[in-house]
Formats: structure tokens, C-alpha cells, sequence
């Protein structure tokens, strides 16, 4: 098994260096524990509503420091960011209003429809290499590539569609 690549050790010190960051302006702003509870939350919004590979570039990354095998990380951190969102929506809904990637999960979490499709979709966008199986992914990945990154452009736009009216609202309150 390959080791990680010089770039994949370089992108996560910046991911990490910006959440950090980010993290350590909320703790500032709005203290210890709402700012730590708001930066997992906005971290989060991304590992639901954006079909990427967040997770991977944050957790993956030291994983495979230790771990040669390969060990998929996203069914970990779905499971970790519903339980998260479930748990503060139901006991502590003032901390979505914190940041707006923050608001935005709350108004997608309490309208299902269209905007759960933005979790399914980006789920499948995420999850299409483990569906799909390690080996035949990487095996086949001129049929299997194009397809995911189709499946994660669908999930953007799903994304940009659903959320396009919360945040036109967002940006004529701030100004």
C-alpha cells in the first residue's frame, strides 16, 4: 500500500491550520464552549451537505500515518455529525444562529423537503467508493470517476438550489 502523497500531508496542515483558526475566532468571539459546540457544527455542514472527501483530508490523513490498511473514515463522521446535529437540535438550537453555514443546517434540517435530498445526495456522493467497493473503484476508475464526480456535482447544485432563498435572506440582513 502506498503511503500518503507529500500533497495529501501539505493539504492537511492547511485544512487543519484553518480550523484551527476558525475554532479559535469563534472561541474568542463567542466562548469556550459555544465556540468549540459552533465550529463542530460548521464542520458538520460541510461533512453533510458537501459531497466531498472533508473527512478524509482531516482524519484520513493521520490514520494512514499509523494505519497502512485502508480504513474509510466517512461512515464514521456521518454517524459522528448526525449525532451532533441531533443532539443539538433538539437541546440547544440557539447555536445554529452562531455562523451562517451554521444557519443554513438548521433551515435544511427543518425543511425536509427539497432539502433533505442535499444529505441523500451528498451522502451517495460520498459514499460511492465504499458502495462501490475499494478495489473495483480504483480497478475501473475511468468508468468509476467520472460517475462520482457527476454524483458530487449533482449534489452541489441540489445544494445550491435548496439553499439559494435562505441565503439571499442572509445577505440582505447583514448588509
Amino acid at each position: 500500500m502506498k503511503s500518503p502523497s507529500k500533497f495529501r500531508y501539505i493539504t492537511f496542515l492547511i485544512t487543519f491550520i484553518l480550523c484551527s483558526l476558525f475554532a479559535s475566532y469563534l472561541i474568542i468571539t463567542t466562548g469556550l464552549i459555544t465556540g468549540l459546540h459552533a465550529a463542530l457544527l460548521t464542520w458538520s455542514f460541510f461533512i453533510l451537505c458537501i459531497p466531498a472527501d472533508h473527512g478524509n483530508i482531516l482524519l484520513g490523513t493521520p490514520i494512514r500515518l499509523f494505519r497502512h490498511k485502508p480504513f474509510f473514515t466517512q461512515p464514521f463522521l456521518w454517524i459522528g455529525a448526525f449525532i451532533l446535529n441531533a443532539i443539538t437540535f433538539t437541546f440547544f438550537p440557539m447555536i445554529y444562529t452562531v455562523t451562517i453555514p451554521t444557519h443554513l443546517l438548521l433551515r435544511m434540517i427543518e425543511n425536509p423537503y427539497p432539502c433533505w435530498l442535499v444529505f441523500l445526495v451528498s451522502g451517495i456522493g460520498t459514499m460511492y467508493p465504499i458502495l462501490i467497493g475499494n478495489e473495483k473503484f480504483y480497478a475501473n476508475r475511468y468508468l468509476h470517476m467520472p460517475i462520482h464526480y457527476i454524483i458530487k456535482l449533482a449534489g452541489l447544485l441540489t445544494f445550491l438550489y435548496c439553499i439559494h432563498p435562505e441565503m439571499v435572506i442572509i445577505l440582505n440582513t447583514i448588509t
